[in-house]
């Protein structure tokens, strides 16, 4: 006698959309800030009004970045729209930074100041290939960029070529100094990452022992360390 399985119980059923990650989208979903949350949103909603699974065009949430976007063209000092994306980067507003960073770099394409916050934010909207594109440009110009070589590391680890990402990280330390730490907090969370706790405490200490200002910054990452370090 067969098993009936409940539909909601069989992985197979509804694959295309369990299985529906941020990779997958199209449109301005691909590169939304919230596209690995909300997935293009209600199934339904996508395929009735644009026959689409992987992109929802009707989004308020895109209506809204649109007349952004409008707004930010018709700015044309390039230090207001500097000033403009810093501000959105400390409120964590991506979407609207990085238009005002390619509004700069649309006709200064070498700006390395420019390059890697388009570096950064494009990371924080789980852009990679394109933050990984910027890294590259500004290491282009000057191989020994702390920064790019920094975010390039941390592109590759997330995208699953951990060991390279390390050995960026690990140069971006080299090339770093005291007021740029970071290096040292990202290289420690891919061990931590990796479940290589005793690598990951080690690095970490070594960013802690340079500034009081990091070890503080750092101080819940290095407790997780330590619990884990603890448990072994």
């Amino acid at each position: 006698m067969f098993e009936t399985v409940p539909l909601w119980k069989d992985p197979k059923s509804f694959s295309w959309n369990r299985n529906l990650t941020k990779k997958d989208l199209t449109g301005f979903c691909a590169s939304c800030q919230y596209g690995s949350y909300c997935l293009a949103g209600c199934s339904v909603l996508k395929f009735t009004t644009g026959k689409k699974l992987k992109e929802n065009q009707y989004c308020s949430y895109k209506v809204a970045v649109e007349n952004d976007y409008n707004e930010i063209r018709n700015i044309k000092d390039n230090k207001k729209l500097l000033e403009l994306s810093l501000e959105a980067i400390s409120e964590e507003n991506y979407q609207f930074a990085d238009a005002c960073l390619n509004s700069i770099y649309e006709f200064d394409k070498e700006n390395i100041e420019i390059l890697n916050h388009l570096g950064f934010v494009n990371y924080k909207l789980e852009n990679f290939d394109k933050s990984l594109q910027f890294n590259e440009q500004v290491l282009n110009i000057d191989p020994n960029n702390a920064y790019a070589l920094k975010g390039k590391g941390i592109c590759l680890a997330s995208a699953g070529i951990v060991q390279e990402g390390i050995n960026y990280l690990e140069k971006a330390i080299e090339n770093a100094d005291n007021n740029f730490l970071d290096p040292y907090y990202d290289l420690s969370l891919v061990y931590y990452n990796c479940q290589e706790f005793k690598k990951a405490k080690e690095v970490l200490s070594v960013g802690r022992e340079k500034s009081e200002e990091f070890k503080e910054a750092s101080y819940e990452l290095y407790d997780l360390i330590e619990k884990h370090l603890s448990n072994v």
